[in-house]
């Protein structure tokens, strides 16, 4: 899929180029990109039928996708899967940017492409769940790149859009203010970006120094753990 999509916007740049595009030019775009998606899959212990298979369901997604990303308002695709070397504060993190929207206003939408379930509010606790969106944007930051939000463009069979947070509003459903998020202990965007950076040195700081405490965030961090026979977590509890 992000092989896909990545060849998708290469080839259409902008909303404009995708709101020209007939019927059949749309069609024949989407069935490219899926092909090429599927090249990208070397893996020679998968059947011939499983593969087409494969690729009919990302014809099927990607032409659902371009529904989505037609109803937005107008954007520009300025960068796809672009590998980055992020700095925090005694550490440097690989990444790679699914994808970077410019906005007519000149500010930019950071762009992660997801297949799972989505939920806005690991980015907003103390310890952000989801720390690497909020990395890329705090880099944009750092540099002459102005980024005005965040979001994750939900692949998932049936809840097909984006969901995401703003620093204004935007033209995209699913990419909200923070006065629109439930529960956001924010009241604005500068709020939230001070507060990124300050959590993210101190997850860094505590990775750098091996700070190790029993502290699982939720309870389904234990029931996706898998090293319960390990855990002190019940120790700790008793002790308490």
């Amino acid at each position: 899929m992000h092989r896909a999509l990545e060849v998708l916007w290469q080839e259409l740049k902008d909303s404009t180029a995708l709101a020209a595009l007939s019927d059949e030019a749309k069609q024949a775009l989407i069935e490219n990109c899926a092909q090429q998606g599927m090249e990208a899959l070397r893996n020679p212990t998968i059947a011939l039928r499983l593969k087409q298979l494969e690729q009919q369901r990302l014809v099927s997604l990607l032409t659902q996708w371009l529904e989505v990303e037609g109803q937005r308002g107008d954007f520009s695709v300025v960068a796809t899967e672009e590998k980055q070397t992020i700095t925090i504060g005694s550490m440097s993190f690989d990444v790679r940017l699914d994808r970077l929207d410019k906005l007519p206003t000149g500010e930019t939408l950071v762009v992660d492409y997801k297949t799972g379930s989505v939920n806005i509010n690991d980015w907003l606790g103390e310890r952000p769940l989801e720390p690497q969106l909020p990395m890329y944007v705090q880099t944009l930051n750092e540099t002459d790149v102005e980024s005005s939000g965040l979001a994750v463009a939900s692949l998932k069979a049936g809840s097909l859009g984006y969901k995401g947070i703003s620093a204004k509003a935007l033209e995209t459903s699913g990419i909200n203010t923070l006065d629109k998020v439930r529960g956001a202990p924010f009241a604005d965007w500068d709020t939230l970006i001070k507060h990124w950076r300050g959590a993210l040195l101190q997850l860094v700081s505590e990775i750098g120094e091996g700070y190790a405490s029993v502290s699982p965030t939720n309870i389904t961090a234990c029931t996706y753990c898998g090293l319960q026979p390990l855990c002190r977590i019940n120790s700790a509890e008793q002790s308490a």
